[in-house]
């Protein structure tokens, strides 16, 4: 019986195999890190042209994470303001000022994402008691700032929330920070926008609405900037601390 020769590689044979699965590896690792540099440089190229307040406000506020990053592309875009499909008249709808529709527009010397809370709580206070779509928060910010309500440097006067609120056709009270008074206007239906010093809600001031209370006594929130605070009832213990003002809110 013949014995079967095996055959041998020559040297440059072996080096050959020996070398191809390097050179793989290395044509491999060169491809990621082109990827990976190009993906970084293009973060980078995209992060310089956003604004440093939008930057902050994503780094306070990560929520707003998907509205920030979006600004190069949509920053010049018009977008439809139209609430019909949103508002109901008894009914207190939730807006978020970093809502794309309006956030990316500006209010007073910044954008309406970073400052126009106060506009976008009483246009949900006005939604909500009449069901005039009219009256969304890039429409009440221009009244705003248009009728002096803004203040350059503080933000949204606490007049809107009186004289300015008249003017679209509420009956303003402002009333004090108790359980007993919270109570008892939610449950006339009389919603309620309150300034809130820094606390769960602001690192700063900020304004939010209360919009009913249930059988436990716990409040239902619209946060402007938060659907998660908007998402859960809050004690009034949490609450009542927070609150540096407070207005509710019925029709003519």
């Amino acid at each position: 019986m013949k014995k079967v020769r095996k055959r041998k590689l020559c040297r440059s044979q072996q080096r050959c195999g020996l070398r191809f699965p390097l050179r793989a590896g290395l044509f491999l690792l060169a491809g990621l890190l082109c990827i990976v540099g190009a993906a970084a440089c293009f973060t980078y190229l995209i992060q310089n042209q956003i604004p440093e307040s939008l930057l902050e406000l994503k780094e306070k506020y990560p929520q707003t994470a998907a509205f920030v990053d979006s600004y190069p592309w949509k920053k010049n875009l018009s977008f439809s303001l139209d609430l019909s499909e949103e508002v109901a008249a008894g009914t207190v709808p939730l807006f978020l000022q970093w809502d794309e529709r309006w956030g990316y527009r500006t209010y007073g010397n910044n954008f309406f994402a970073v400052n126009g809370c106060g506009p976008t709580c009483l246009s949900m206070v006005v939604c909500g008691l009449t069901g005039n779509t009219d009256w969304n928060p890039y429409a009440v910010g221009v009244f705003s700032e248009n009728s002096g309500y803004y203040v350059p440097g503080e933000g949204t006067a606490w007049s809107l929330m009186t004289e300015g609120a008249a003017s679209l056709g509420l009956v303003s009270q402002c009333g004090e920070a108790s359980a007993a008074y919270i109570s008892g206007q939610l449950s006339q239906g009389h919603p309620i926008i309150c300034s809130m010093y820094p606390g769960d809600f602001t690192y700063t001031g900020h304004f939010i609405v209360l919009t009913e209370v249930d059988e436990a006594g716990n409040v239902a929130v619209n946060d402007p900037n938060s659907r998660e605070n908007s998402e859960r009832h809050w004690r009034m213990e949490e609450l009542l601390p927070q609150i540096h003002a407070l207005w509710s809110f019925s029709e003519h």
